[in-house]
């Protein structure tokens, strides 16, 4: 009867039993039943099973009874070799020694089981130990001393060692540092100046044993350092067959794996590249392309020939054809397939042509954003304009007609003819209007007239109230190494500067490389041409006189990337660009407000931005920045004068910004040049840490901060900014009387911090964008939403803040608007309120017949949709008419109105709703309430803000026996 050993680790590991024979103990090893195998007995035959059925294995229930595991064969491993006695005791003490914790050696020390471990430890190392400690935990001096006596005392170091590796329990588990990584290891070293004279025993016959071997288990490193040391890709061509076996059971990673160890690259990229990106295992299949450059060129050809036409269809077709398993739907999308091309195209540096359907599509969307940034946005304007429409449509016809159309839709047919006659597009093939006016010089109209064009001048995109330089600043375009030498003296000779560089924007795949170099010093801003003067000798003077000197402060905004550029594209003999000297205003300005709450002596307009340099400038100066020429052809000479005046001002500002920030900190009592040290400082000791592999699709985990309140607060206590993402959870709010602020889809996630600081709101958003906006707000005020439904966040963000909502607060706000000011009518004074318009539409829409059963819905719900799709599961209540506000302002309470309304009559004053208008000026919203409801419901309550008309119905009576039946306190 055999008995289980006492298995190793957490129910992963290789168990030990032991057959008694007589006085002697035969040891069997085999992977535990709670492993990744089973028990055999000593004389059972031992089959050999292949590693996908090994796998499967694993996922096998062993939570069954013994019964069950009895009758169900559990899969059989390979069997290692049969040790003799010696070995056996050598693994033996070895194993002990690598399991041998530090902290259990006093306790072995000081008892009899301490003084045997020290004997049989003496009689391992083959002299007497004095004590435990002189044993170290895992890989040692006295573990690696052990494995080169035994290797130096055996005929075949190739042979002992494979054997000692393959039967320490830890084999198959897969971990990096583990024992039989450190026996193959210092195989390596002791063979390092003996491989010749143990060349006979790399037999074939090791080799193919290594490889069954070392390939069943799942630690890649440990497979291909015995790769390595057993020489198997001298003879890599013995192993194809193995390989296309591993791939006939697609078994992908393991023949990737083998094929990327042995340098077998002649493989077809169907064969396990392309199975292993719809798995997701990225990292295993670039280990192989990184070896074959003709399969790098081939990957990128096969996804760009996916995203041709119909991508849906291809990629159907080609998951059908290829059956692979264990897909990753997700990763078979247009947009991540084009990012995986992306990447491909940038880490092997394949050329665009390799995928034109890509490049394509880049183009596409790279003249789309030009047009909106010129139509929409009136960001780019002129020359600018111009020269980047023409850059991302030139060379190819079907772009060139597409640029004509779109122009000719925003109806600027002057533009659109430019384009026709630059492109010499056939007339056949432009707008009739295009056309007509090219050959007319006027255009036509909707009714076939015709008049001359309507021109755009450029001062309409153009806002006069900008910053502009000086009238005594010098501009110097730098060109030559005279004019570089120059510029060093004069640069060195300044106690501060501002930096700024510039480059092409990058339309397709190809890399963006700097073309612009600015420095400015307080009279003078040089323009560097780094495209002619990149080979000059003279930018070792520049290094010296001014990157590597730490007493010339260099400022900047976004510092970082401009330095990245500048060190990818000039020689600057390894000067550390970064730590004392240079000095990031957008760091510089994000402390203060966040740390000191600086205040700044403007207060700047929405429009200029809300974190960009524009916008600092705006704060401290006044003014905002002329960004225009911000999306141009820096590559282009000679450049615009626009573009030299641009690049000037955007090094210049910095210096001004610097002086006013200064000037406001010392005013407010804030250590100014410690904030600065600190930052250089910081920057100076950060060391880079290699990036981690994210999943993207993966929230980066960030630990929730506790919040702002901790005894129970009313629900109009609390106000908050939901973002674009979380405009359900806004309504829901609302409609709890919550004070909510919900973004626009047009609107920017940093709104919210804007909102956080003026209004001292608490931001709700989800996601990732958690971890950028919580830092530059004060701690509390920012919540990430874990839960999905509307439902469920509302619930979630009223336990979180403790938020005690009452039947009074049920719609105690406006649901478009956010007011909680309401104004009582009655339908007579409604009525007046409506006979005093002055448009021709009057009651006539209180006239409508209406069916019965539209009636009864209408008096039951006392709610309408605005058309926008939402069902009444879906929004609290909906924007237009809802059920009663419960809650009002002391101003029109009950008595309140009653009081108002008799001094309203003592004064003789002109009646609310006067002209259909609240005291706000808004269009009271009548024209929503049928008749019947007119008719019936005793009082209206109007919004003071937007106009919006509620009255009372039974939809409060089963949203609060309904999903607010659990939140609603009694």
């Amino acid at each position: 009867m055999s008995h289980r050993g006492r298995s190793r680790g957490r129910g992963f590991g290789r168990g030990k039993y032991y057959e008694s024979s007589g006085s002697e103990h035969s040891y069997q090893y085999g992977r535990g039943c709670r492993g990744r195998g089973s028990y055999y007995m000593q004389n059972q035959p031992q089959s050999y099973l292949s590693p996908h059925s090994e796998s499967c294995s694993s996922n096998v229930d062993t939570r069954h009874n013994s019964i069950q595991r009895s009758v169900s064969p559990q899969p059989i491993i390979t069997p290692q070799p049969k040790l003799d006695f010696q070995t056996q005791t050598f693994l033996d003490g070895l194993r002990r020694v690598w399991n041998l914790l530090i902290s259990d050696l006093p306790l072995l020390s000081g008892d009899g089981l301490g003084l045997l471990l020290l004997l049989l430890l003496s009689s391992l190392f083959g002299r007497n130990i004095a004590c435990v400690d002189e044993i170290i935990w895992k890989k040692s001096e006295n573990v690696s001393r052990m494995l080169q006596e035994y290797l130096s005392s055996v005929v075949d170091p190739y042979e002992s060692a494979f054997n000692v590796a393959v039967n320490c329990p830890d084999f198959y588990q897969g971990k990096p540092n583990s024992l039989p990584v450190a026996v193959i290891e210092e195989l390596a070293t002791y063979l390092k100046n003996k491989k010749g004279e143990y060349a006979s025993c790399l037999t074939h016959s090791i080799k193919l044993e290594i490889f069954n071997t070392f390939t069943k288990q799942r630690n890649g490193f440990l497979t291909k350092l015995a790769f390595d040391v057993y020489e198997l890709q001298a003879d890599k061509n013995m192993f194809i067959q193995q390989v296309q076996d591993f791939i006939k059971n697609q078994q992908y990673k393991e023949a990737c794996q083998s094929a990327t160890y042995l340098g077998l690259d002649h493989f077809h990229i169907e064969d396990f590249v392309i199975p292993l990106l719809f798995q997701d295992k990225l990292t295993i299949a670039e280990d192989y392309l990184r070896i074959s450059p003709p399969a790098q060129v081939a990957t990128a050809e096969y996804l760009d020939r996916l995203l041709q036409g119909k991508f849906g269809v291809n990629i159907e077709d080609t998951i059908r054809r290829l059956n692979v398993p264990e897909l990753k739907r997700e990763k078979l999308q247009y947009k991540p397939m084009s990012k995986l091309l992306t990447r491909f195209l940038k880490i092997y540096n394949l050329p665009p042509s390799s995928c034109p359907n890509l490049t394509q599509k880049r183009r596409e969307g790279a003249l789309q954003f030009v047009i909106r940034k010129h139509y929409k946005y009136n960001e780019i304007d002129g020359e600018c304009w111009r020269e980047m429409a023409t850059e991302a449509a030139s060379g190819d016809p079907f772009l060139e007609e597409e640029l004509v159309q779109l122009v000719n839709l925003h109806g600027d047919i002057v533009e659109a003819a430019y384009f026709a006659e630059k492109f010499r597009i056939p007339f056949n093939k432009l707008p009739y209007n295009v056309a007509t006016y090219l050959r007319t010089g006027y255009t036509m109209d909707e009714e076939g007239d015709f008049s001359p064009p309507r021109v755009m001048k450029q001062e309409q995109f153009k806002s006069k109230h900008v910053m502009k330089l000086p009238a005594d600043h010098v501009v110097t375009m730098v060109g030559s190494d005279d004019e570089l030498w120059r510029c060093s003296e004069v640069v060195g000779q300044s106690v501060m500067v501002g930096l700024d560089a510039e480059w092409k924007p990058a339309f397709c795949a190809e890399s963006e490389t700097l073309s612009l170099l600015q420095i400015s010093t307080q009279h003078e801003t040089f323009l560097i041409d780094v495209i002619a003067t990149q080979s000059s000798p003279v930018w070792r003077d520049v290094t010296r006189v001014l990157f590597a000197n730490t007493e010339i402060l260099k400022l900047g905004f976004g510092l970082t990337a401009d330095l990245i550029k500048l060190k990818e594209s000039l020689i600057l003999n390894d000067t550390k660009l970064t730590g004392m000297g240079y000095l990031d205003l957008n760091l510089l300005w994000k402390k203060l407000m966040r740390e000191f709450n600086v205040t700044l002596p403007y207060k700047g307009k929405e429009r200029d931005g809300v974190e960009g340099l524009s916008k600092l400038v705006s704060l401290c100066l006044g003014k905002p920045l002329d960004k225009s020429e911000q999306f141009s052809n820096w590559d282009r000479r000679p450049l615009r004068e626009a573009q030299k005046l641009y690049a000037a001002l955007d090094a210049y500002c910095l210096l001004k910004v610097y002086e006013v920030l200064c000037t406001e900190c010392t005013n407010q009592g804030v250590p100014f040049l410690d904030v600065c040290h600190d930052i250089m400082l910081a920057n100076a000791n950060s060391t880079k840490k290699p990036k981690k592999k994210k999943n993207p699709h993966k929230v980066e985990h960030v630990e929730l901060l506790p919040p702002i309140n901790r005894e129970p607060i009313k629900a109009k206590e609390l106000s908050v900014v939901c973002d674009t993402m979380l405009q359900g959870l806004g309504l829901h709010l609302r409609s709890v009387g919550v004070d909510v602020e919900i973004l626009k889809n047009t609107q920017n996630h940093n709104v919210c911090v804007a909102l956080c600081h003026q209004d001292n709101r608490v931001i709700l958003t989800k996601g990732s964008v958690y971890n950028r906006l919580y830092q530059q707000v004060p701690q509390g005020m920012c919540y990430r939403v874990q839960k999905v439904t509307a439902k469920d966040q509302l619930v979630e963000v009223l336990n979180y803040y403790n938020v005690i909502v009452t039947k009074d607060d049920i719609f105690s706000r406006c649901q478009d608007c956010n007011n909680a000011v309401f104004k009582k009518l009655s339908p007579a004074e409604l009525r007046k309120v409506i006979d005093s318009t002055h448009t021709t539409k009057r009651m006539s829409n209180y006239d409508l017949d209406l069916a019965e059963d539209e009636y009864d819905d209408y008096v039951d719900y006392g709610e309408f949709s605005d058309g926008s799709g939402y069902s009444d599961e879906d929004l609290p209540a909906p924007p237009i008419i809802s059920g009663p506000p419960r809650s009002f302002p002391e101003e029109v309470s009950a008595s309140a109105v009653v009081e108002k309304k008799e001094e309203e009559e003592e004064e003789e004053e002109e009646p609310y709703g006067y002209g259909c208008v609240t005291t706000s000026g808004a269009h009271i919203k009548h024209e929503s309430i049928p008749k019947e409801v007119f008719n019936k419901v005793p009082v209206f309550y109007i919004c003071d803000s937007c106009g919006h008309c509620y009255w009372d119905g039974s939809h409060l009576e089963r949203i609060l026996g309904g999903r607010l039946k659990h939140i609603v306190t009694k």
